[in-house]
């Protein structure tokens, strides 16, 4: 009986993908891909050049600014973060119907909150209202939260 003879391109495991698939430190064998990968070298390092070069215009600029007296102020664009929340809830919302239920009633329950808002004119075709209620209850930070099931403002 002759010996069988490891392949040596199939990793030990044989789970794993073939190391001889992928040569390392070689070039490709196409030509034409061995001077894509050429000028794709040498474009990066033309672009890091390029950073290099304007990083330290940046650099010149802002100590020309700080000896001037001016010195970048480092202030962002747009709204600040976290600005904003501080307006209280769309009208309409869920949300804004629950502060109302729960403005002069003290401590209620999910479903009594529920059944407040619907009184107050809230509209909603929804089978699990005191789901959702009980949602928002849980989202509000100016809710206190008494007990299992029971809010208060």
């Amino acid at each position: 009986m002759a010996k069988r003879r490891k392949n040596s391109k199939r990793s030990s495991t044989g789970t794993g993908p073939s190391t001889a698939a992928v040569p390392r430190g070689r070039p490709p064998k196409n030509a034409a891909a061995g001077r894509l990968l050429a000028q794709m070298a040498s474009y990066r390092s033309t672009l890091l050049d390029d950073l290099d070069s304007v990083q330290s215009q940046i650099d010149s600029i802002e100590a020309a600014m700080a000896k001037m007296g001016s010195a970048p102020s480092g202030r962002r664009r747009g709204r600040p973060p976290g600005g904003g929340g501080g307006r209280g809830f769309r009208e309409g919302s869920v949300k804004g119907f629950i502060l109302k239920a729960l403005k002069g009633n003290g401590e209620m329950a999910v479903k009594d909150v529920a059944k407040s808002v619907l009184k107050l004119g809230y509209g909603t075709d929804s089978n699990n209202f005191p789901n959702q209620v009980s949602n928002a209850l849980a989202q509000m930070p100016q809710v206190t939260k008494m007990g299992r099931g029971r809010y208060k403002l």
